[in-house]
């Protein structure tokens, strides 16, 4: 076997390694910020980097803060801040949810280095996101004072801590919530519920403000091929409204009904075509608002995509809308299958693809697409469930 084959198969072990003790330590170490630590020497030493950070996105002042660190010098971790819009490349991360490699920070347009970056030196980088309950924690980064290309493989293996961090951030954070659970809260449920109902009831008018605008945008609108993109927007935030819709007020906005949600969602999606039959297969099962709206989003584009594409010149079929949970492993599986003609190569210059691949990874889960001209089409989405 050829020298470099042997020296790539090593390295993959040595990560593998790598992945299986820092899982292990997230399990026995109840200390957040130490297992934060840990995780960025190990990155720096598998990736062979000089520096390596994990930044937190903060709402509260729309920046990304250093909560740990390898290689910075004292003063760094836990007080600088990133910008977390589009100029910045964990920023660009965090927004997208998409890799962001750059080989030369300080010759790259579009993107304006951080003066830390600058003080050490930094040339090449690279930051994936950080998934918690289904959305974008933050942004992992390794950096390197010397020119790199950063590897597929890399991308791959920051990927795969990123994941992994993403599960030890919400252990952790669901065990401060039960430490936080105290008898008065118990005692202002009802109080809440209603102060929940309201709130349910604002974003649903704000939402179908935004309807309204689409609509009215459209109505001003000759171009064809415009109007259709207008609909296609207003089919995702009407996917998002119905998700509103089924929120559970006593689990504070938070849970939606499944099964409830997308039989609700189909019935609502109007394909215009009465020779396609759309079925829903789908377990009552409740999970997470921020989980519902992907999945939501991902049907509403395969549906769409299905109308358009998989049954031309009025071709009769079908297309199956399933859900399955396993429940003892907390893993959840969504299947949309068609018979339809089948496609050779994703179309709308991959854009739709791009989107339901994304929202995905937003889910923490893997995407599958099996397709071919005269044998339909299926997509399978499979992630872990959250309560």
């Amino acid at each position: 076997m050829e020298k470099p084959l042997l020296e790539s198969l090593d390295a993959a072990r040595r990560r593998n390694h790598m992945l299986a003790d820092f899982g292990r330590d997230a399990l026995e170490n109840n200390n957040l910020s130490e297992l934060l630590d840990q995780a960025c020497l190990r990155i720096s030493q598998a990736v062979e980097v000089s520096h390596s950070k994990i930044l937190e996105y903060r709402p509260e002042t729309a920046d990304l803060l250093i909560v740990a660190g390898h290689g910075w010098r004292e003063g760094v971790v836990g007080h600088v801040r990133f910008r977390a819009d589009l100029s910045s490349p964990p920023g660009c991360a965090l927004q997208t949810g998409q890799p962001v490699a750059v080989d030369d920070i300080t010759n790259s347009p579009g993107f304006t280095p951080a003066p830390v970056l600058l003080e050490h030196g930094i040339v090449s980088l690279t930051n994936v996101p950080v998934p918690v309950d289904g959305s974008v924690w933050g942004v992992l980064e390794v950096d390197h004072i010397h020119p790199r290309h950063f590897t597929p493989e890399d991308t791959d293996f920051l990927y795969a801590f990123a994941r992994f961090l993403g599960f030890a951030i919400q252990r952790k954070r669901t065990d401060m919530e039960k430490d936080r659970l105290t008898a008065a809260q118990a005692a202002a449920a009802a109080q809440t519920e209603i102060l929940l109902r309201e709130l349910q009831h604002r974003m649903k008018n704000n939402l179908q403000i935004v309807l309204s605008l689409i609509s009215t945008q459209k109505r001003k609108t000759a171009n064809v091929e415009s109007r259709n993109v207008l609909d296609h927007i207003a089919g995702r935030v009407t996917a998002i409204s119905l998700a509103q819709d089924q929120l559970s007020t006593s689990q504070q906005l938070r849970i939606v009904n499944l099964g409830a949600y997308l039989r609700a969602l189909c019935a609502y999606i109007d394909t215009g075509r009465d020779e396609i039959t759309i079925e829903v297969k789908a377990e009552d099962i409740d999970i997470s608002v921020d989980q519902a709206v992907p999945v939501g989003l991902i049907v509403n584009e395969a549906l769409t995509n299905a109308t358009k594409y998989a049954f031309p010149d009025g071709r009769r079929g079908r297309v199956l809308i399933r859900f399955d949970a396993d429940v003892p492993t907390r893993m959840g599986m969504l299947l949309i299958a068609d018979d339809g003609v089948g496609i050779a190569a994703p179309r709308d210059n991959g854009s739709g693809l791009a989107l339901t691949e994304q929202l995905a990874f937003q889910l923490g889960g893997a995407l599958e697409l099996d397709s071919a001209p005269g044998k339909g089409t299926t997509i399978r989405v499979s992630f872990p469930l959250h309560p």
